[in-house]
């Protein structure tokens, strides 16, 4: 007998060792042999039973485990895996009591804890499913597993912060977890963190390269970094997955994603038409393609589009987001406002990307409508939403947020963000926080630091690079106590639009330039000097708030004017065709690199008369500087917040005057410009009057 025993333990030990090293047929025929020699043999059973689940014998499973357990009732482990078997036969409510009896057996059973967590997590209970994963990591800390469930969750809930060391462990404990890897790529690529994630995104084709959605996930991280060479590169990626399949609707829908992003709405369209011919009814390919169509300017159909999209998918945050951004261009603000609230309260389709993109979305149109009060607690999501300043992470790692109190001794660090329009806008405020006491120390743009430091005394002013600078961040972080985004200003300094607006010229250009631009641009003997400004280079933004130059020549047709370029960037084959093929001659001054050289350029536009043009950031420095401006504002897509809705003139910049496009129209600026060339017309004359 003990012979027996002892050969019996041998034969179930050599199959544990081929069952370890993943031998799956080698361990089956130890444990068959094993019950050849005694036929009730409970660990047997329900290792066989475990083999069967793994092979895809669900079935034959279940069974051989119950005859474990009918054997040896009070062991947790047969019971869990019992209920992994009923899972992937569907009958959860089965899987669901086994789980909860091996808990009952031990209550320190990890496993059985993750699998439960599992199962209440695939049903949306995220509170029980992070209770049971939590018990799983205090009965066994390093639980890989578990660590996997709770960074899963945490990412769930837009939180890839709180998911990272979760996600940090869960690959730390699986290596060559796939899953693990891609998703704590994820959570890098929604921190910023492109180059971490882009080398887990790598490892993790490395692991599974016939799994696909792991190569769009990569494509996706590259969209993300949102550089030309990047986004070509997420080109290629989705290019070479939809080689390998071309009717792949996620790669279809990641490509036509990008084209939209990228304002290429052609290009999208083919994209997205195939993905419909595939798919008709499919959300993303849908959702996308009313974008698409949205961009070039096809507005009734976008609308249409949508509308179909929400009735296919009416509780789903995608659905919602999409319509409201349509509705939001067509001009139905206040349908935009009932989907984007819908799109975050509804569970359907709650992607982090989408949900943080939606949030920002809907406080833009808030403060687009002048809802201030309502807006600015809110504006900090723009840290969240899709390609977030990575300024605001560089400095929030090193120093806490500043509440809004001024406190004696406290020195604050305010940091300039988005872009060159949005420093200069928010940048008026300035004045209004060093007169409340406030110890600040400005860093921006390095090309607006001498403008800056000229035009508010009293301010320092240091640069911040973008890329971010690590050394840079630590040294202005280490001579702070605090921080603030310039944009959280806004907040304690202007809470509504009735509020004191800002001066009319808080930029102080440097005088003498004016004084000699002035003089240079008047000597060409024309009755008024006027600068235009024709394009934005916004990679989201910048052909919706473009109009080409050959468009302006109802205003351009005035030969008592001398009209300066003041468009930054290569303008001359622009401005060659223009005097070829309609004699019309646009003054560019070499001396003023409206790109790089911001002071310069803020002289520049003093020594104007009047500056027409697209919303740039040229016009934020001139209206800043006192020069008086007329803006074209886009109606939907491609108008940006501060220009607000339904009013020609601008909170902001006492000195601007805006011509919109008449709602619903994209790309299309022929009656806009002919408004402004009516009102030239009128203004000149009362000048000279």
């Amino acid at each position: 007998m003990a012979e027996q025993i002892d050969s019996v333990a041998s034969r179930l030990q050599s199959a544990l060792d081929a069952h370890d090293r993943g031998d799956l047929d080698a361990a089956r025929k130890g444990y068959e042999a094993v019950l050849q020699q005694a036929a009730d043999h409970p660990d047997a059973l329900h290792l066989l039973g475990v083999i069967a689940d793994q092979q895809g014998r669900h079935e034959e499973a279940v069974g051989l485990i119950n005859r474990a357990i009918a054997r040896a009732p009070r062991m947790a482990v047969y019971h869990g895996n019992l209920g992994n078997a009923l899972l992937s036969l569907g009958r959860e409510d089965e899987a669901e009591a086994a789980y909860r009896m091996a808990l009952t057996i031990d209550p320190r059973f990890a496993d059985g804890h993750v699998n439960l967590g599992n199962l209440l997590a695939s049903r949306g209970d995220d509170i029980g499913a992070t209770r049971h994963y939590t018990a799983a990591l205090e009965a066994m800390p390093r639980n890989a597993a578990a660590h996997l469930g709770l960074g899963r969750l945490q990412m769930r809930r837009r939180q890839p912060g709180d998911a990272l060391p979760h996600l940090v462990a869960a690959v730390k404990g699986l290596p060559s977890d796939a899953v693990a890897r891609d998703l704590l790529a994820i959570a890098l690529r929604l921190l910023a963190r492109y180059p971490e994630a882009l080398l887990q995104h790598r490892k993790a084709i490395a692991l599974a390269p016939a799994d696909l959605r792991y190569r769009e996930n990569l494509a996706n991280t590259l969209a993300a970094i949102d550089t030309p060479k990047s986004c070509a590169a997420a080109i290629a990626e989705f290019r070479a997955v939809l080689m390998l399949k071309p009717d792949r609707i996620e790669a279809l829908t990641g490509l036509g994603d990008l084209y939209v992003r990228l304002q290429q709405p052609q290009d999208a369209l083919g994209v997205l038409g195939h993905a419909l011919q595939v798919a008709p009814d499919q959300l993303e390919a849908l959702a996308c393609y009313a974008a698409a169509l949205s961009l070039a300017g096809r507005i009734d159909e976008a609308v249409s589009c949508c509308d179909r999209l929400v009735a296919l998918y009416p509780d789903n945050s995608i659905a919602l987001s999409y319509r409201a951004t349509t509705r939001e261009h067509a001009g139905d603000y206040d349908g935009a406002l009932e989907d984007y609230e819908a799109a975050l309260r509804v569970t359907g389709g709650r992607k982090p990307e989408i949900l943080a993109d939606t949030d920002f979305k809907r406080v833009l149109l808030l403060m687009s409508l002048g809802r201030l009060t309502e807006a600015w607690p809110l504006y900090r999501a723009r840290m969240t939403a899709r390609n977030p300043d990575p300024r605001g992470a560089a400095f929030a790692a090193r120093l806490p947020g500043w509440d809004g109190v001024v406190r004696p001794g406290q020195r604050l660090l305010v940091w300039g963000e988005q872009g060159i329009g949005d420093q200069v806008l928010f940048g008026s405020l300035l004045p209004g926080l060093l007169e409340s006491g406030a110890d600040i120390v400005f860093g921006c743009d390095p090309r607006l630091v001498p403008l800056f430091a000229r035009s508010i005394p009293g301010l320092r002013v240091e640069p911040v690079d973008v890329p971010v600078d690590a050394a840079q961040i630590d040294r202005l972080a280490a001579g702070a106590d605090v921080q603030a985004g310039l944009g959280d200003i806004g907040a304690w300094l202007r809470a509504d639009l009735q509020a004191a607006p800002p001066p009319v010229a808080y930029l102080k250009p440097d005088p003498a330039r004016v004084t000699a631009l002035r003089a240079r641009y008047e000597s060409f003997g024309r009755r008024h000097i006027v600068g235009i400004t024709w394009r934005s280079i916004n990679r989201r933004l910048g052909t919706l708030k473009s109009a080409p130059l050959v468009d302006w020549l109802p205003v351009l047709n005035r030969r008592d004017i001398l009209f300066v370029d003041m468009q930054y960037g290569d303008t001359a084959e622009e401005r060659l065709q223009l005097k070829q093929q309609h004699g019309i001659d646009i003054l560019h001054d070499d001396t003023v690199d409206a790109l790089n050289d911001l002071d310069g350029y803020a002289a520049q536009a003093a020594a104007l008369d009047l500056l027409v043009g697209c919303s740039n950031s040229g016009i934020h420095i001139a209206a800043a500087a006192g020069t008086p401006c007329w803006v074209l504002v886009p109606s939907g897509l491609g108008r940006l917040w501060y220009w607000h809705l339904e009013r020609d003139d601008s909170p902001w910049y006492p000195q601007v005057r805006l011509f919109r496009q008449p709602a619903g129209v994209a790309n299309d600026w022929r009656g806009t410009i002919a408004a402004v060339a009516v009102a030239m017309r009128g203004h000149l004359q009362g000048s000279v009057a």
